[in-house]
């Protein structure tokens, strides 16, 4: 009969590379789109950047006529 014991979990990052490279990639492309959109003069009505995403998001859900009440 197997001991049932707390088990470590060990992941080696050469076998599963992505755990590290999808997070890598995804914060790469937020950076480069929070700085490309002001720099290349883009109007934030037509790409607006993701900080402002995020403020607009957190005004949403922190009305209450949003959430109906």
């Amino acid at each position: 009969m197997k001991r049932l014991g707390k088990r470590r979990l060990r992941v080696d990052l050469r076998e599963r590379p992505e755990l590290l490279l999808v997070p890598a990639v995804f914060v790469v492309t937020m950076l480069a789109w929070e700085f490309a959109v002001p720099a290349f003069g883009i109007d934030d009505y037509v790409l607006p950047r993701p900080s402002q995403i995020v403020d607009a998001l957190r005004t949403q859900l922190a009305d209450p006529l949003f959430w109906g009440i």
